[in-house]
């Protein structure tokens, strides 16, 4: 009985092991192309209703003994050299128009790569109907040229096509003739260009950006003491060129390097104009620019908007206008003018050694004024009394403008009562160069008032004098002639002998 069982045991064993010795036997299969499909397989469209350049495809694909690795696909030309590579399936493209075409019939193709790297011998294919739509390109005004400029001048525009910003291939400008040459000006990375040009004698440079960037390009053209045309457009890909916008502006030529500014609220004063000069003549400056930044708008914060007569880009446009200028006069009738402003406009002219003198009324503005980042004033004078009484400064008619130190200036008279002159304390650092007898008014008359009255200062730089009574307020004595002769030459070198 248990003879048998080891019969067929060993019987079975013997089968298998015959089994395992025999191998796997039949033809290896080889590996199947894998195979690809797009989402649109023709497109039919008459001329006038081709599509744009601008082209989102998709596509998909199949593999029978594997899986997709990823695609290769080609646009127009479909050498091998030309394919590129994703594992997306789907993408935008900006398809070529050959160049001077207004339409086109582009190619694209696509193939599944498996697993194993084998590729869809065929692929898939579609021709794409395209038109090419013209690229657009506009100036902005908020960035561009004032109507009057002097050496430096910007513009700022935007490019654009409807095809894609991929699709511009260069924007252009030219100045007063557009059947000469069109330069070029290199894109950014978006759509926005700003540059700004020093305008020489016989030719201007471009500089790019807000960081002034050096650009090597030479333009010719441009003339000065003369209106001038800015041309700009815009060129795509295939050629085709936008509408040219344009704006005209003036070039004034610099005479000197000194720079009057009129900064006055409404109407200049043309009688004040013409005393300024009589008395800076009669220093010996007789040669110097004028800038009329006068009018403008105030805003909520009781500041005037920077005037429409300067760039509207102060940095680095503003910058570089003003340090063309080693001295700067200033006249106002407002420090809420575009004296606020100052700090940021005037910061590469002190850093050039320039030198300012300003003459704006001493007007009581805030602590928290940023002017006074500027002026080394630490507070003004309130002309209030503790019990409340006191409606502001009053210096009477014909008081003296004291020096702050005996001997150093000539003593002032007030040819006139003046209202709302507000003494203040300079920072410890800053000189005090003028006090006045400064009176508080109430209901009863005027009162003496024990407080800071200093109308008149130097920075600690010594690179500004501000005084704050119209000079020509304190020619009671007929002596501005030497107070401007010490200020404006001896202090501030406007006339060159202190160098």
């Amino acid at each position: 009985m248990y003879s048998s069982k080891y019969i067929i045991f060993f019987i079975l064993a013997g089968v298998i092991f015959a089994g395992c010795d025999s191998g796997i036997t039949g033809e290896k299969n080889e590996n199947q192309p894998p195979k690809t499909y797009l989402t649109v397989q023709e497109i039919n469209r008459p001329d006038d209703n081709r599509l744009s350049s601008q082209i989102t495809i998709s596509w998909w694909g199949d593999d029978p003994d594997g899986y997709i690795q990823g695609f290769e696909y080609a646009i127009g030309d479909t050498t091998e050299d030309n394919w590129g590579y994703t594992e997306r399936t789907d993408s935008t493209f900006i398809l070529p128009i050959t160049p001077g075409q207004a339409f086109d019939d582009v190619l694209f193709k696509v193939r599944a790569v498996d697993n194993q790297g084998l590729k869809d011998p065929k692929g898939a294919r579609v021709v794409f109907p395209i038109k090419n739509t013209p690229p657009t390109v506009q100036i902005v005004s908020t960035e561009s040229v004032p109507d009057t400029t002097y050496s430096i001048a910007s513009f700022g525009w935007v490019v654009s096509d409807p095809d894609g910003f991929i699709n511009i291939d260069r924007t252009e400008i030219a100045f007063n003739d557009t059947n000469g040459t069109w330069t070029e000006i290199p894109l950014e990375e978006n759509d926005e260009v700003f540059i700004s040009l020093e305008i020489g004698e016989q030719s201007s440079q471009v500089y790019q950006g807000r960081s002034y960037r050096q650009t090597g390009i030479s333009i010719e053209g441009i003339n000065q003491n003369a209106e001038n045309m800015f041309y700009v457009r815009t060129v795509d890909e295939a050629g085709a060129v936008s509408s040219v916008d344009t704006l005209r502006w003036f070039v004034k030529k610099q005479q000197s390097n000194i720079l009057i500014i009129y900064d006055f609220a409404g109407a200049i004063n043309k009688e004040t104009i013409r005393y300024h000069k009589q008395k800076l003549a009669e220093i010996g400056l007789t040669n110097f620019d004028t800038w009329d930044i006068s009018g403008g708008e105030f805003g909520t914060d009781g500041k005037v908007r920077l005037s429409e007569n300067l760039p509207n880009v102060i940095d680095p446009v503003l910058q570089n206008t003003m340090v063309q200028w080693d001295h700067i006069y200033w006249i106002s009738n407002s420090l809420n003018r575009n004296l606020t402003y100052a700090q940021e406009m005037l910061q590469q002219f002190f850093n050039a050694e320039g030198t300012l003198f300003i003459n704006a009324p001493s007007s009581r503005i805030s602590e928290t004024d940023p002017l006074l980042n500027f002026l080394p004033i630490d507070s003004f004078t309130s002309y209030t009394g503790d019990d409340g009484r006191g409606d502001g400064p009053y210096i009477i008619r014909n008081s003296e403008i004291t020096p702050v130190a005996a001997g150093s200036f000539p003593t002032l008279q007030i040819t006139q009562s003046e209202i709302n002159i507000y003494g203040f304390q300079v920072i410890s650092a800053a000189d005090a160069l003028y006090q006045a007898d400064i009176k508080m008014r109430t209901i009863s008359g005027f009162e003496d008032y024990d407080a800071p009255n200093t109308i008149a200062l130097k920075n600690p730089e010594e690179n500004m004098i501000y005084f704050g009574i119209p000079l020509s307020n304190v020619d009671g004595y007929d002596n501005v002639t030497e107070l401007l002769n010490q200020f404006i030459n001896q202090e501030l070198c406007f006339n060159g002998a202190c160098q």
